[in-house]
Parts: C-alpha cells; sequence; structure tokens
C-alpha cells in the first residue's frame, strides 16, 4: 500500500466516522426532540383535562343556576298573580268605601238638616216662651 491508499483509506475511514456520528447525533436530537415533544403534548393534555373538568365544574354551576332561575321565575309568576288579585281586591275595595262615603255624607246631610230643623224648632219655641212670659208679665 502507498502513502495515497492509505491516506484515502484513513480519509474513508475517517469520514465514515464522521458520518456515523453525524447520524448518531441527529438520531440523539430527534429522540431528545421527540421526548421534548411527548413532554409538551403531555403538560398540554394535563390542561386539556384540568380545564375540562373546571368546564364541567361550570356547567354543573349553570345548571343549578338556572334551576334556580327557573324557581325564581315561577315564584315572580306566583307573586304576580297574587299581586293582580290585591289590585283586584283594593279596587273593590275602593268602590265600596266610595260608597260608604256617599252614605256617610247623605247621613251628615240628613243630621245636619234634622240640627236645623231642631235649632229652628228651638227658636219658635224661645220665641213662644218668651211671648207667652210678656203676656204673663203684662198681666
Amino acid at each position: 500500500m502507498s502513502i495515497k491508499e492509505a491516506t484515502i483509506e484513513e480519509l474513508g475511514v475517517e469520514f465514515a466516522t464522521k458520518v456515523h456520528n453525524e447520524f448518531v447525533q441527529t438520531r440523539t436530537d430527534q429522540l431528545m426532540m421527540g421526548e421534548d415533544l411527548t413532554r409538551r403534548i403531555n403538560g398540554v393534555g394535563n390542561q386539556v383535562k384540568s380545564l375540562n373538568g373546571t368546564v364541567q365544574k361550570l356547567d354543573a354551576r349553570v345548571g343549578r343556576l338556572e334551576s334556580k332561575v327557573d324557581q325564581l321565575d315561577a315564584r315572580v309568576g306566583s307573586l304576580e298573580i297574587r299581586v293582580g288579585s290585591l289590585e283586584t281586591k283594593v279596587d273593590q275595595l275602593g268602590v265600596k268605601v266610595e260608597c260608604l262615603e256617599a252614605k256617610v255624607d247623605a247621613g251628615f246631610d240628613k243630621v245636619d238638616g234634622q240640627i236645623s230643623d231642631l235649632q229652628k224648632g228651638q227658636m219658635d219655641m224661645m220665641n213662644i216662651l218668651i211671648a207667652i212670659q210678656r203676656k204673663l208679665d203684662v198681666n
């Protein structure tokens, strides 16, 4: 073997070793990237699971709130019916009060008339008594 051959042979072995080392390094980098991606995917998966749990809790809360709102709507409907009934009763009482006021006013007017008649009768009796007293004084 000549020096050139040894050199070419050594260069070939050196080249093959470098290619092999580069291949091994590339494969190692790929494995490390795969592990990193797997970790990241697992982290995202865990976050998705956590978010899913949170969403389920929120869904349950929303369900409870919807149930409470439905109950409140039913109560409001019941109260509206009661208020309507009370308004009707108040209107009826207003009519009754107006009738009673009219009767009381008529009664007062009647009593006022009777008092006026009594006062007139008293005045007439006083005049008669005064006239009698004058006749007695004259005699």
